[in-house]
Protein backbone atom coordinates (compact mmCIF):
# COMPACT_ATOMS: atom_id res chain seq x y z
CA UNK A 1 0.00 0.00 0.00
CA UNK A 2 1.32 3.44 -0.86
CA UNK A 3 1.29 6.29 1.64
CA UNK A 4 -0.09 9.39 1.33
CA UNK A 5 1.92 11.69 -0.65
CA UNK A 6 2.68 14.85 -0.13
CA UNK A 7 1.18 18.11 -1.35
CA UNK A 8 4.90 19.25 -2.56
CA UNK A 9 5.00 16.09 -4.75
CA UNK A 10 1.35 16.09 -5.89
CA UNK A 11 2.05 19.56 -6.95
CA UNK A 12 4.92 18.36 -8.99
CA UNK A 13 3.01 14.97 -10.47
CA UNK A 14 0.30 17.49 -11.10
CA UNK A 15 2.59 19.92 -12.65
CA UNK A 16 4.75 17.47 -14.88
CA UNK A 17 0.62 15.98 -16.02
CA UNK A 18 -0.57 19.09 -17.37
CA UNK A 19 2.92 19.88 -19.16
CA UNK A 20 2.47 16.51 -20.87
CA UNK A 21 -0.81 17.40 -22.12
CA UNK A 22 -0.43 20.28 -23.51
CA UNK A 23 3.15 19.45 -24.89
CA UNK A 24 1.17 16.04 -27.05
CA UNK A 25 -1.49 18.20 -27.92
CA UNK A 26 0.75 21.17 -29.45
CA UNK A 27 2.48 18.16 -31.19
CA UNK A 28 -0.92 16.87 -32.59
CA UNK A 29 -1.77 19.92 -33.77
CA UNK A 30 2.12 20.62 -35.40
CA UNK A 31 2.13 17.15 -37.12
CA UNK A 32 -1.54 18.02 -38.51
CA UNK A 33 -0.41 20.59 -39.86
CA UNK A 34 3.13 19.42 -41.38
CA UNK A 35 1.22 16.14 -42.59
CA UNK A 36 -1.87 18.06 -44.47
CA UNK A 37 -1.14 19.73 -47.56
CA UNK A 38 -4.60 21.35 -47.47
CA UNK A 39 -3.84 23.15 -44.08
CA UNK A 40 -0.71 24.27 -44.51
CA UNK A 41 -1.43 25.26 -48.01
CA UNK A 42 -4.18 27.17 -46.40
CA UNK A 43 -2.06 28.72 -43.36
CA UNK A 44 0.38 29.43 -45.67
CA UNK A 45 -2.11 31.53 -48.12
CA UNK A 46 -3.15 33.51 -45.54
CA UNK A 47 -0.01 34.55 -44.31
CA UNK A 48 0.45 36.34 -47.39
CA UNK A 49 -0.42 39.78 -48.72
CA UNK A 50 -3.81 39.61 -49.93
CA UNK A 51 -4.60 35.74 -48.34
CA UNK A 52 -7.82 36.92 -46.63
CA UNK A 53 -9.38 36.14 -50.32
CA UNK A 54 -10.12 32.56 -49.67
CA UNK A 55 -13.31 30.76 -50.35
CA UNK A 56 -15.87 30.43 -48.07
CA UNK A 57 -15.18 26.44 -47.50
CA UNK A 58 -11.43 27.55 -46.93
CA UNK A 59 -12.43 30.02 -44.57
CA UNK A 60 -14.69 27.33 -42.22
CA UNK A 61 -11.71 24.79 -42.40
CA UNK A 62 -9.14 27.06 -40.81
CA UNK A 63 -12.10 29.03 -39.01
CA UNK A 64 -12.59 25.30 -37.11
CA UNK A 65 -8.77 25.14 -37.12
CA UNK A 66 -8.76 28.69 -35.01
CA UNK A 67 -11.55 27.18 -32.77
CA UNK A 68 -9.60 24.49 -31.39
CA UNK A 69 -6.75 26.54 -31.19
CA UNK A 70 -8.04 29.38 -29.09
CA UNK A 71 -10.14 26.33 -26.96
CA UNK A 72 -6.69 24.31 -26.40
CA UNK A 73 -4.45 27.62 -25.25
CA UNK A 74 -7.77 28.79 -23.59
CA UNK A 75 -7.46 25.74 -21.23
CA UNK A 76 -3.68 26.01 -20.67
CA UNK A 77 -4.29 29.76 -19.34
CA UNK A 78 -6.80 28.49 -17.26
CA UNK A 79 -4.47 26.14 -16.05
CA UNK A 80 -1.68 28.57 -15.30
CA UNK A 81 -4.02 30.86 -14.05
CA UNK A 82 -5.07 28.04 -11.44
CA UNK A 83 -1.18 27.92 -10.63
CA UNK A 84 -1.36 24.27 -12.32
CA UNK A 85 1.19 25.20 -14.87
CA UNK A 86 4.48 28.04 -14.38
CA UNK A 87 4.10 30.78 -16.12
CA UNK A 88 7.28 30.58 -18.62
CA UNK A 89 5.91 27.04 -20.06
CA UNK A 90 2.26 28.43 -20.38
CA UNK A 91 3.47 31.64 -22.58
CA UNK A 92 6.03 30.06 -24.48
CA UNK A 93 3.67 27.42 -25.58
CA UNK A 94 1.00 29.35 -26.14
CA UNK A 95 2.60 32.38 -28.01
CA UNK A 96 4.27 29.33 -30.42
CA UNK A 97 0.39 28.21 -31.12
CA UNK A 98 -1.28 31.45 -31.35
CA UNK A 99 1.46 32.54 -33.91
CA UNK A 100 -1.17 30.98 -36.14
CA UNK A 101 -3.64 33.43 -35.59
CA UNK A 102 -1.65 35.84 -36.70
CA UNK A 103 -3.51 37.01 -40.23
CA UNK A 104 -6.29 38.57 -41.41
CA UNK A 105 -8.21 35.54 -41.46
CA UNK A 106 -6.97 34.43 -37.67
CA UNK A 107 -7.82 38.09 -36.06
CA UNK A 108 -10.94 38.06 -37.61
CA UNK A 109 -12.21 35.12 -35.98
CA UNK A 110 -10.46 35.89 -32.15
CA UNK A 111 -12.18 39.36 -32.90
CA UNK A 112 -15.81 37.40 -33.72
CA UNK A 113 -15.09 34.94 -31.01
CA UNK A 114 -14.54 37.45 -28.13
CA UNK A 115 -17.49 39.52 -29.19
CA UNK A 116 -19.83 36.71 -29.11
CA UNK A 117 -18.43 35.61 -25.75
CA UNK A 118 -16.91 31.94 -27.02
CA UNK A 119 -14.25 31.86 -24.32
CA UNK A 120 -13.35 32.83 -20.53
CA UNK A 121 -12.96 36.94 -21.58
CA UNK A 122 -10.10 37.18 -18.99
CA UNK A 123 -8.20 34.55 -21.43
CA UNK A 124 -9.19 36.97 -24.91
CA UNK A 125 -7.80 39.90 -22.64
CA UNK A 126 -4.09 38.43 -22.66
CA UNK A 127 -4.24 37.16 -25.82
CA UNK A 128 -5.31 40.65 -27.02
CA UNK A 129 -2.56 42.38 -25.05
CA UNK A 130 0.48 39.53 -25.74
CA UNK A 131 -0.61 39.80 -29.43
CA UNK A 132 -2.14 43.45 -30.06
CA UNK A 133 -5.12 41.61 -31.75
CA UNK A 134 -6.78 44.67 -30.82
CA UNK A 135 -4.32 47.42 -31.95
CA UNK A 136 -3.25 48.05 -35.10
CA UNK A 137 0.05 46.43 -34.43
CA UNK A 138 0.65 42.71 -34.39
CA UNK A 139 3.03 39.96 -32.42
CA UNK A 140 5.63 41.19 -34.38
CA UNK A 141 5.14 45.25 -34.21
CA UNK A 142 4.08 45.16 -37.82
CA UNK A 143 0.95 47.55 -38.39
CA UNK A 144 -2.03 45.00 -39.18
CA UNK A 145 -3.32 45.79 -43.09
Amino acid sequence: MIGPVSAKKLSAAILAANRQSISERIEQRTIAIATSPQLSRLLAEVQEPGGSKIGSTERWQLTSFYAGLLTATEEAYLQYRDGRLTQDFFEARAKRALLLLDNPVGRDYFSRSREAGYFVPEYMEWVDETFGFGSERNINNQMIE
